[in-house]
């Protein structure tokens, strides 16, 4: 079927206009194996001169400004890539290739933001399934990257923010200490902080920061193990999170014995009351949590309506081994060893299917896992049949015609050819090249 395929371009020949005549002469090449380097239809640096004159020529169009952005950003221009990339987009928002390529480079200048806003674009006018999945699981990682350019940003503005009274209703959790002997136990830091962070957000009178953003400033700060209750370390904290109230802890005991040591302190200094303390046997791990809970709803003065009361003391599981394997997963996607959170979550979520926060996260870190193995450059070469797709041969050089006109040999189907989808055989292309002007 491939040389039926080469055959059928062969007559189309006689009938092409000159100017792509010349081009399509060179196809028979293209019938014989493998040329090598980048997929068909997409832009090489050899290109730019000549999309640059196109684009002199007729600056709106869309097919040019989105190819020459790409070639800009394939030989490191990506500020002159996004220029023309965004007019791409401005002139046609649904441009499937304009909104991709944007995301990449946004991504590519550490703009973490609009990259998720344009990945998520993509999913509503993007017409390859593959490419739409792999930006969906780049999302919670662009997510990442922009809650540590947040709190980078915060503390480069310390100084300012110093000055500026944090929200009194808005609370941070730090990550419990754990100080017993245990070594399996140590992973209750973290996953007694989600916790309570979970228990604290069912009112709307107390707004509760995510843990992640608690952990990553505690990271870059390199405050993390600074000790139980440190009032500085608070203050410094609770003004660079905008939380006017910080609660800090710590885990001490066995099996036998579990102490839950907890503060409420105040960006000012203060205490807003006692410290709080709860004990009891490891088994009843779900009850001691829940009586901290409500024990710091009563040192923020808040409250609860029965129907809080009764969210609050749900149990996000009874299986105290699923909730170690999820704070093990929690520690490894704080410090950014995706494969090892990914396997404990997935232990957390066989343990107790019903246990919902495990079951998201190991989608979370699923996902994570999935983004770090894809490079901006790979996804690039990826969106090449977004290029190839809308493109006016006519805006195209001879060469160019070639390209996008060839598939890549390494890629090729040839059930695909055979059946008219795609490759030489596709009709569409044939109906392109034989269009009168």
């Amino acid at each position: 079927m491939h040389v039926s395929a080469c055959r059928r371009v062969s007559l189309a020949l006689a009938l092409a206009r000159s100017r792509v005549l010349g081009a399509l002469l060179l196809l028979g090449a293209a019938c014989a194996p493998a040329l090598q380097g980048p997929p068909a239809g997409f832009p090489v640096p050899a290109e730019i001169p000549e999309l640059e004159a196109q684009l002199a020529r007729d600056s709106a169009s869309v097919p040019v400004l989105v190819r020459l952005g790409v070639a800009y950003r394939e030989v490191g221009r990506a500020q002159d890539a996004r220029a023309l990339l965004e007019r791409a987009a401005a002139l046609t928002p649904e441009d499937p290739a304009a909104v991709y390529y944007l995301g990449l480079t946004y991504e590519e200048l550490a703009q973490p933001a609009r990259a998720r806003e344009l990945y998520t674009a993509y999913q509503q006018v993007g017409r390859q399934p593959e490419l739409q999945e792999q930006l969906r699981q780049r999302l919670p990682l662009l997510a990442r990257q922009e809650l540590t350019l947040a709190v980078r940003g915060a503390i480069e503005r310390e100084t300012e923010l110093a000055g500026t009274p944090p929200q009194p209703r808005t609370v941070a959790v730090f990550p419990f200490l754990y100080r017993g002997e245990d070594a399996q136990l140590s992973s209750l830091s973290r996953a007694l902080a989600e916790m309570l962070v979970t228990d604290l957000s069912q009112t709307d009178r107390v707004r509760v920061l995510e843990r992640t953003r608690v952990q990553l400033l505690l990271d870059e700060l390199q405050l993390a193990e600074s000790g139980l209750v440190d009032p500085p370390t608070a203050v410094r904290g609770g003004h660079l999170l905008g939380a006017g109230r910080i609660v800090q802890g710590r885990i001490e005991g066995d099996e036998r014995m579990l102490r839950l040591q907890a503060a409420v302190v105040g960006i000012g200094g203060e205490w807003d009351g006692r410290a709080l303390s709860e004990e009891d046997a490891l088994r009843r791990l779900f009850e001691l949590e829940k009586r901290l809970a409500l024990s710091i709803y009563r040192s923020l003065g808040v409250v609860l309506t029965p129907a809080e009361r009764e969210r609050v003391m749900q149990q996000p599981t009874d299986n105290l081994q699923a909730l170690l394997a999820y704070g093990e997963c929690l520690e490894a996607e704080d410090m950014g060893d995706f494969s090892r959170a990914a396997r404990s979550c997935g232990q957390a979520a066989t343990l107790d299917p019903a246990f919902g926060a495990a079951q998201q996260a190991a989608a979370r870190v699923a996902d994570l896992v999935a983004a770090a193995e894809v490079t901006t450059q790979q996804l690039a070469r990826r969106g090449a049949p977004e290029l190839r797709t809308g493109l006016v041969l006519a805006e195209l050089s001879e060469l160019d015609a070639i390209r996008v006109l060839v598939p890549d040999p390494q890629a090729r189907d040839p059930i695909s050819e055979a059946q008219g989808r795609e490759g030489l055989g596709r009709r569409t292309v044939l109906e392109i090249i034989l269009q009168r002007p």
